[in-house]
Formats: structure tokens, C-alpha cells, sequence
């Protein structure tokens, strides 16, 4: 940090681990009044199963955080520093009022203003990126999709769900040829810091210029497992969900909320937490039982339909 001017040489600095995922070693740096957060990317996963991927991944992120933050300044931290040489991002730190949205879930405290401000803004990241030469060409790498995302989710889940591999394997490929907009690839409630006036999205490794289906499909399946999960807030989530949804179309978002692929994506997701190379930790076994029947009907011929089919499904 000395070297690339982010402190000053012999300046009193306070350095400590972060924790809270399974692909980086994240670092808090305070100097003085300034605070930081330092970012390096792992190359094998911290999961049971052998997962590895580029830790350049970083560079993808630091890169996207950037745009996103131009975008719209209040949903993203600012970017301090992009070391491309060592891979290693440095960006401000959140105010200690913000807290990760996937803790308050987890506790049963569903603020659906946090989804409204999430659609919001992953309308504008969307909107403002559909058709963007510029943005295109910068995020056309998907390597890190495939390695992160179809790979581990899709490709694991056809495989351990063979009754099923046909449409997860359709889900796939719908995934991959598609190139509309930048998406996010872990838009999930645990890269998601709010209090009660703004939300930053964080976490930006995996984003790419893709399908903006996937990214809605990712939030509504981690709502739908924390419904599961605290079955007596089920009510909550459904309205987090439904407000996440109208807040995305009324902001312009180029995914129409009814479209038929968004609940065979969310199918897939589902089983990739239960049974794919991550699954959900705060599940139990009977949790996850459910996790996966819910998975396997909207995979199914008779699938529920609509964007909130995922609640329809086994009730």
C-alpha cells in the first residue's frame, strides 16, 4: 500500500483479517482517519470439494466495481486502488453502520427495502450496460463464469440430478449464449451490506457481459433457501422478492419479470445449493430435502410459472 500511495511510508497502519466467504482473503487497513478494505483472490476455494479458479478474477471485479460505482454511486463502494501486477484490489471501507443483508435474514429481520433498493439498482446496472460496445468488450471474458458459476452449479447438478440434466443443461447453454448486459454472477445476499438509508453490492469476481436473468434468479433462489430455512418468515421473503421484482421493472431493467426462464433458473440454483460444489450451510438435512423437491418442480414438466413460482412450488 506504500508503494502503490494509498499510505505513507512509516505511517502508523492497523491491519486484520476479514472473514465472511470462501474465495478471497479480505483485509481491513486503517491510517489514520482512512479505512480500507484489501482484496486477494484464492486460487483453490475454501469448499469440501476440489474448486479453483483464476485469482486474476480480481482484476474482473476491481474493473466492475468501477463501472458499477459510476453507475450508480450509492449501491457500490469506490474503488481506491487496482494493483492488475499483484492482483490485489483495494477499496474503501463500508461505514460501520452497514451490516450484511444474509446475517439479518438469517435472524429473521426481512427488510424489504433492502430488495427495492437491489432492484433499483440492478436496473441501472443493467439498463445502463445493454448494448454498451465499450462494456462489452471490457467483460467479455467469461472464463470466470464457467469457473465459478456454470461449471460448480450447472455442470455438478446435471450430473448429480440425472432426471433432470436435460434442463439444466438447456439452462446452461441459455446462459452462455446470451450478451446483453453486465451481470453481477453473485448478486446474493451475503455481498450485500444495507442500513437503514442505502445498500452496497460488493463482490463483483464473477461479473461478465451475459444473460441479466441469471442475476435475478440468484437473489430470488437465496430468498426462497431463507424462507425455507425460517419457514414462519416465509411471508417476509415472499414480499422481499415481490418488491425486489417491481422495483427492477419500474426502474427499466431489461428482464421482464415473466419470463419463462427465470424460474427454470432459479430451479437450478436451488439444487446447486443443496448439491452442488457449495451448498448452504444453514440448512438442515430435512431443509435441504425441501430445498431440492422445490428445485426438481420448477425442473419439472408441470413447473409452477411466473417469477414467484420458486413459493408456489410444494407451498
Amino acid at each position: 500500500m506504500v508503494r502503490r500511495g494509498l499510505v505513507g511510508d512509516g505511517e502508523a497502519v492497523a491491519v486484520v483479517p476479514l472473514r465472511g466467504g470462501v474465495s478471497a482473503e479480505i483485509f481491513e487497513v486503517r491510517a489514520g482517519a482512512r479505512a480500507f478494505v484489501l482484496k486477494r483472490a484464492l486460487p483453490r476455494l475454501e469448499v469440501a470439494d476440489d474448486w479453483r479458479a483464476d485469482p486474476r478474477r480480481v482484476i474482473v471485479e476491481g474493473r466492475a466495481l468501477e463501472l458499477a460505482h459510476s453507475i450508480a454511486p450509492a449501491a457500490a463502494p469506490r474503488v481506491a486502488d487496482l494493483d492488475e501486477e499483484r492482483a490485489v484490489l483495494c477499496m474503501e471501507r463500508a461505514p460501520d453502520s452497514m451490516v450484511d443483508w444474509r446475517s439479518m435474514l438469517l435472524e429473521g429481520v426481512v427488510d424489504v427495502a433492502v430488495a427495492e433498493r437491489l432492484g433499483e439498482a440492478l436496473a441501472d446496472w443493467h439498463r445502463e450496460t445493454a448494448g454498451s460496445a465499450a462494456a462489452r468488450e471490457r467483460f467479455a471474458d467469461r472464463s470466470h463464469f464457467e469457473d465459478l458459476r456454470l461449471d460448480p452449479f450447472y455442470a455438478t447438478v446435471a450430473a448429480r440430478y440425472p432426471q433432470v440434466a436435460a434442463p439444466v443443461g438447456a439452462a446452461a447453454e441459455c446462459l452462455r449464449g446470451v450478451s446483453a448486459c453486465l451481470v453481477h454472477g453473485d448478486f446474493s445476499p451475503k455481498n450485500v451490506l444495507a442500513d437503514g438509508e442505502r445498500v452496497w453490492v460488493l463482490d463483483w469476481e464473477v461479473a461478465h457481459y451475459g444473460a441479466p436473468v441469471f442475476d435475478l434468479a440468484f437473489l430470488l433462489a437465496h430468498l426462497r433457501l431463507k424462507s425455507i430455512h425460517l419457514p414462519l418468515a416465509a411471508e417476509e421473503h415472499l414480499a422481499a422478492a415481490a418488491a425486489f421484482l417491481c422495483a427492477y421493472a419500474r426502474c427499466g431493467g431489461p428482464v421482464d419479470p415473466e419470463d419463462p426462464d427465470l424460474p427454470t433458473q432459479i430451479g437450478c440454483l436451488l439444487l446447486a445449493r443443496v448439491g452442488g460444489k457449495s451448498p448452504a450451510r444453514y440448512l438442515t438435512e430435512e431443509q435441504r430435502a425441501l430445498a431440492a423437491e422445490v428445485g426438481l418442480a420448477l425442473l419439472s414438466d408441470g413447473r409452477p410459472a411466473g417469477p414467484l413460482g420458486a413459493w408456489e412450488a410444494l407451498g
